[in-house]
């Protein structure tokens, strides 16, 4: 019979490691949803500084998303693929 004291004391032991290992993942998402909250730029919290930034940053300067000359993804306007259809 002490068999079956060991498997319920085993299975005891895990469900509590089960729980404490659910109560840390739960504390550490909640920890790092507020870091994560704390440390958004666009949180109601900017300080003026970082809420006026420089208009030439604004405007962009060329880069890939920016719109500028690198981003374009679709081949130049003069472009024409040559298609060949075989005969048999």
């Amino acid at each position: 019979m002490e068999d079956g004291s060991r498997v319920r004391a085993a299975r005891r032991r895990l469900r509590s490691v089960r729980y404490a290992i659910g109560i840390a993942a739960g504390i550490a998402f909640a920890g790092l949803a507020l870091l994560a909250r704390a440390a958004h730029p666009g949180s109601s919290h900017a300080s003026s500084a970082q809420a006026a930034a420089p208009a030439t940053a604004q405007q962009g300067d060329g880069g890939f998303f920016a719109g500028g000359a690198g981003s374009s993804i679709a081949p130049a306007q003069s472009f024409v693929p040559q298609v060949r259809s075989g005969g048999s």
